[in-house]
């Protein structure tokens, strides 16, 4: 039977361990969302479409192929996504009107497809959800589609 002082002792030296790897993941973070800004400069100086999906889709692709530890795959996009929505918030951000209220179905799919920091609003048809991308309010909308009997 191992002794308990010695339990205490080993389970610290881990918590410590882990909190020293979360300090450093915070450095990452800050050092990646810092790179980020500054793409998001160029491509405002360059004329460049700010928010481009598909190289989400390629950075979750890569590194749900690159994972080869304890780390599950099926959190890798989830973390990721809402990496990329806080950076894409210090960049610029994305406004989303969904078919609201909160906590719809549309608007849990604008949270999985742009992030918790996007500017999420709530609009109350399908028209008005046009209406303000249409009209710049918004620059991205989500809209239930209901299935192919309908």
């Amino acid at each position: 039977m191992s002794d308990p002082d010695e339990s205490e002792k080993a389970l610290a030296k881990l918590r410590d361990e882990v909190d020293a790897i979360d300090t450093r993941i915070l450095e990452l973070l800050d050092q990646r969302t810092a790179r980020t800004i500054e793409i998001g400069r160029q491509k405002a100086a360059g004329g460049a479409t700010p928010f481009v999906p598909g190289r989400e889709l390629e950075i979750f692709e890569r590194l749900e192929r690159e994972a080869q530890g304890p780390f599950p795959k099926q959190a890798i996009r989830k973390v990721f996504r809402e990496i990329i929505s806080a950076s894409i918030s210090q960049q610029r951000g994305v406004s989303v009107a969904y078919l609201g209220p909160p906590a719809t179905y549309t608007h849990q799919a604008a949270i999985q497809q742009f992030g918790q920091m996007a500017d999420l609003r709530p609009a109350p048809t399908t028209d008005a959800i046009f209406a303000q991308v249409e009209s710049g309010q918004a620059e991205f909308g989500v809209v239930p589609i209901e299935n192919s009997s309908e």
